[in-house]
């Protein structure tokens, strides 16, 4: 039996999620949309970056801003392109199995995907939805 997709990159999928759900517990009042919105301009930056190339940094106002930051640099660790610290400046013991932009691109498109699969349940139904699985 193939492996699916989600099992595949569950560690990645994991970990851009808990980005997110950590920005909407500090910003409650993010809403799906704004999600979507920076998963979108993250796979344009990234696809725009696999061909040589760099889009300017998007203006966004907080909390968009800081959920925009957050998502990225958890992108970035998964490509193995920037340490991820905690709250004391730390490392975290977990070591990042680099990914390939390829990769990365592949699974934000799938969480847009889930916000899109989400539309109908009200304007954080993706955001209270992905908060029941991470801690």
């Amino acid at each position: 039996m193939a492996e699916s997709f989600e099992d595949r990159y569950l560690d990645v999928l994991q970990n851009i999620e808990s980005a997110i759900v950590e920005t909407y517990r500090e910003y409650p009042e993010l809403s799906d949309r704004q999600v979507r919105d920076v998963v979108e301009v993250l796979v344009r930056s990234y696809e725009v970056e696999a061909r040589g190339y760099a889009l300017p940094a998007p203006k966004f106002s907080s909390p968009t801003k800081e959920l925009y930051e957050n998502v990225r640099s958890m992108c970035n660790w998964r490509l193995g392109k920037e340490a991820l610290l905690d709250e004391r400046g730390q490392s975290p013991a977990v070591e990042a199995n680099p990914k390939t932009i390829k990769e990365i691109i592949a699974c934000l498109k799938r969480i847009r995907l889930s916000i899109k699969t989400r539309k109908g349940e009200g304007r954080r139904g993706y955001l209270d939805f992905v908060s029941q699985f991470v801690s």
